[in-house]
């Protein structure tokens, strides 16, 4: 989950997007067995960046959790991105993480301004399936698709250029944020994937597809 940090905060120009301005939140764990009580295990990312967009994989990977997260100030030569992309951490207890590699920036206009991860990835006979979000000048949210390697998820094995979920309806349009779906949650059901998104920030809403269908589109932009 993530929380909202009180106290010095950068300060970003007046043309900066709200969320910087206003938003400097730290992600946060929390353990249930019935998801009514719950106990919190403490914060999992720094306090000096606004760091969300966090999704740690399903299992262990070569005996490490895998975590997707993204800090917005992470920016410039010195991170090797000019907007915020989405990074990945690894852990050995999920409290504490480190060896931070930068896995995604944007490469395509409709994600021109920033890309974080969106749901859990979802294990194929490709790799991991990972659903993630774009953000364009307009501001306009949409979701997009790429697969990682099995057993090395720092290595992207294929990435389409195009976007698989925009604002459409008039619940996706208007609302809270204007032009936003945004993905936070899915499971898979026999053969079909279910992608729980916010709807302009105003509504909760579920999409489907078949996940063979998913996956064979995503792995015909198999990087070589």
């Amino acid at each position: 989950y993530t929380a909202f940090k009180n106290g010095n905060r950068p300060v970003y120009p007046d043309d900066a997007p709200r969320s910087l301005k206003e938003n400097l939140t730290r992600t946060g764990l929390l353990r249930s067995r019935d998801l009514r009580s719950f106990e919190s295990l403490g914060p999992i990312t720094r306090d000096d960046t606004d760091d969300r967009d966090v999704i740690i994989f399903p299992e262990m990977i070569n005996n490490r959790y895998v975590m997707l997260h993204r800090p917005a100030e992470w920016t410039g030569s010195a991170y090797g991105t000019k907007k915020p992309g989405i990074w990945m951490a690894f852990s050995r207890d999920m409290l504490h993480w480190g060896g931070d590699i930068l896995l995604a920036q944007p490469e395509f206009e409709w994600q021109s301004e920033k890309v974080g991860g969106s749901t859990p990835p979802v294990r194929t006979k490709y790799g991991w399936l990972v659903m993630y979000h774009g953000v364009d000048k307009k501001r306009v949210y949409r979701q997009g698709l790429m697969m990682l390697d099995l057993d090395d998820p720092a290595r992207i094995v294929a990435r389409p250029d195009d976007f698989i979920l925009e604002p459409a309806e008039e619940f996706e349009v208007k609302g809270v944020e204007h032009d936003v779906v945004f993905a936070v949650g899915n499971i898979v059901k026999g053969k079909e994937l279910f992608v729980y998104y916010g709807g302009a920030d105003k509504v909760c809403c579920v999409a489907t597809a078949r996940l063979d269908e998913l996956v064979d589109y995503v792995m015909s932009y198999q990087i070589k």
